[in-house]
């Protein structure tokens, strides 16, 4: 499919410059990229590599370069980025943007046995998604974290903004569920993605499938802007302050929205309950890092694209088919082309 993204990478207001990406990127490995040759007019895979490491942290800079060495043609190098897109931007993309109404799977886990798996929803996991709710309701204070609006169904202060507020997944919650040796195995593959160019989240804070309902990993927010935060609409850069917060908005971002955004753009989190973790700064990182990524390179307009074709498809939806079978069919488009400043890309393989 063919399409035109809304913003150029000019048109993006980043706080990473291209002088700073000069001097982070190891010379070789910007070497490498100027002499990739574009495989036809459509090629965008040297300034596709370029975005991804601009807004990676620095180990996962690190190891992007140490990937990038270890390509020793343009194939290899092309192969690397359509990787990193299927194996990590379309599945992590697609999954947050059904957070909203995801059903549980009867499991969850790399460790679960797949033969144990059933057919049927587990109540636990409903159970778990209440219980999770009420604890980030509990920390939170009972309000959403970026607007301070409180909850509907909790007694507000008098003269208080109300309103249907939700505990949001960080990391989607879809990306941990799965019912089938398949599902598995692709659900495996993104983790592994995700922790090579993520390292910190394993490395430091033991991030893992069984993690994914924990606290850390959610926040309570406003259902509009959390349904924009899974679409990566929104995110959360740190300030360098501890637990304060940047808002960041992307195109596409309803214009009602900004009604619940605080004026100054900052965001302080606070714990109302000291028995419960602030939501993770290193999660948080990731999301901001993906939805920075995804914009920069166009890949949030063409996912939108290729998950509204699949919601067009009456028979997709009548053949009941799960989330994660969803996130397999986009991840496997044969093509996601997507314009850059120059060029679209080519399709996939």
């Amino acid at each position: 499919m063919d399409l035109t993204r809304a913003h150029s990478l000019s048109d993006l207001n980043e706080t990473t410059t291209d002088v700073t990406l000069f001097v982070e990127m190891p010379s070789d490995v910007r070497g490498q990229l100027q002499g990739y040759k574009p495989a036809d007019g459509n090629d965008d895979t040297a300034e596709f590599l370029k975005q991804v490491f601009r807004y990676l942290p620095s180990d996962g800079k690190s190891h992007l370069a140490d990937d990038l060495l270890q390509c020793h043609s343009d194939d290899n190098i092309r192969q690397l980025a359509q990787n990193i897109e299927s194996g990590l931007l379309v599945p992590i993309k697609a999954a947050g943007a059904k957070t909203a109404t995801i059903t549980p799977s009867p499991r969850i886990g790399l460790e679960e046995s797949i033969e144990n798996l059933g057919s049927t929803i587990d109540s636990s996991m409903v159970r778990k998604q209440k219980e999770l709710r009420e604890r980030c309701s509990r920390r939170d204070g009972d309000m959403c974290v970026i607007s301070g609006v409180f909850d509907s169904d909790k007694d507000a202060p008098p003269g208080k903004e109300t309103a249907d507020l939700e505990a949001a997944h960080i990391i989607p919650f879809c990306l941990a569920s799965f019912k089938d040796p398949a599902e598995q195995r692709y659900i495996t593959s993104v983790w592994n993605t995700m922790y090579r160019y993520f390292p910190g989240i394993r490395s430091r804070i033991a991030f893992e499938y069984q993690s994914i309902d924990e606290a850390r990993n959610a926040m309570m927010l406003v259902s509009i802007i959390h349904r924009q935060f899974g679409k990566f609409n929104i995110a959360l850069e740190a300030t360098g302050v501890p637990s304060q917060y940047r808002v960041k908005t992307f195109p596409r971002l309803p214009t009602t929205i900004r009604w619940y955004l605080p004026k100054n753009g900052i965001v302080n989190l606070i714990t109302h309950d000291g028995r419960e973790e602030l939501p993770s700064p290193l999660l948080l990182q990731v999301h901001a890092a993906i939805a920075n990524i995804l914009h920069a390179t166009g890949r949030a307009e063409a996912i939108n694209k290729a998950l509204q074709d699949y919601d067009d498809i009456s028979v997709l939806a009548r053949s009941g088919a799960t989330n994660i079978a969803r996130l397999l069919a986009v991840s496997r488009l044969p093509s996601l082309a997507i314009a850059s400043p120059n060029a679209n890309r080519p399709s996939k393989t």
